[in-house]
């Protein structure tokens, strides 16, 4: 025999109406806090101009290769600057020099990727991106050449 609990056969109605108060107060609670944003992120692009017949096409420079390798005490052994070996860090700032050659708008443009070997001392590091990115000239001011370096 089953048996049933008083309230059951009682008929006991549970009311909705505070539970959905609650939720219309949420509801309201919700939609008067949410904020819409713009979309981030800066959408202004700059499209490249017409290019016209016999006009070459204005790309960006390939990155430089710079490969600094190390001796087994950390000393620096070696600079290659695509491939080819470099002397030391003041030949290295002369070859970035006659490759920009005083034109602003290519140094701005122009990459430069910088492979270190692991034992390498981290001033030679230093000292090659301090050669890479740019000079003090006569009067003090300082000559930018290439603005940006990646080190790998």
């Amino acid at each position: 025999m089953r048996i049933l609990p008083k309230f059951a056969a009682a008929g006991v109605n549970i009311d909705m109406t505070p539970m959905i108060d609650i939720v219309f107060q949420l509801l309201a609670f919700f939609i008067f806090t949410l904020r819409i944003l713009t979309q981030e992120g800066d959408l202004a692009i700059q499209m490249p101009l017409a290019i016209g017949h016999g006009q070459p096409s204005m790309t960006a420079p390939p990155p430089l290769q710079i490969k600094l390798t190390a001796a087994a005490d950390g000393s620096l052994a070696g600079i290659r600057l695509n491939g080819q070996v470099i002397s030391d860090m003041p030949a290295l700032r002369i070859r970035i020099e006659e490759i920009i050659g005083g034109n602003q708008q290519l140094a701005a443009e122009m990459e430069a990727d910088l492979f270190c070997d692991e034992r390498l001392a981290y001033q030679h590091t230093i000292a090659a991106v301090t050669a890479i990115s740019g000079r003090r000239d006569s009067a003090g001011r300082i000559e930018p050449l290439i603005h940006k370096v990646r080190i790998r």
